[in-house]
């Protein structure tokens, strides 16, 4: 690489973070530190906004009003890219640690679906609030879609190779 160039330090995948093999890049340089913190940051406060927008009574505040006034089907149609950019998120992650894409799918998919039904649940403690497997069902489309073209493409096959 030229100095001075915009091109950027790339890590091999298959390069285990406790030990480096002495064909990887012996040391992580800062701009990788700084990727790893936002990798590790931003999931949880996406799910953390997602937690905060299913415990939102209607009504109250600015979010319970803004939901209020949503109309129902676009209210419920907004889970399907809530779920499937959370989905992306969790794949790339885990793709970026080294995990065979099969792996990867399959961990991302669960884990965001499994956070849906777990928003479901909480939501039901919520006033003017209630569950819905309809809920669930544009979560899985979300996850589907965002699944499918993450390995269309990333141009993987998601076979386990």
């Amino acid at each position: 690489m030229r100095h001075g160039s915009n091109e950027s330090v790339r890590f091999p995948y298959h390069c285990p973070i406790a030990r480096i093999p002495r064909n990887c890049v012996s040391t992580p340089n800062i701009a990788h530190r700084g990727e790893k913190f936002v990798q590790f940051a931003v999931v949880p406060l996406y799910m953390a906004a997602i937690y905060l927008g299913a415990i939102t009574t209607p009504g109250v505040g600015i979010m319970g009003r803004a939901i209020s006034s949503t109309p129902g089907s676009l209210l419920d149609w907004s889970h399907a890219p809530l779920y499937g950019v959370l989905y992306w998120m969790l794949a790339r992650g885990l793709q970026q640690r080294g995990w065979p894409d099969l792996y990867a799918v399959m961990v991302a998919s669960v884990t965001a679906f499994v956070f849906g039904i777990w928003m479901e649940i909480f939501q039901a403690s919520v006033p003017e609030r209630t569950t819905s497997l309809e809920d669930l069902f544009h979560n899985g489309i979300g996850i589907g879609i965002a699944a499918i073209s993450k390995c269309y493409l990333d141009d993987s096959r998601c076979r386990g190779r």
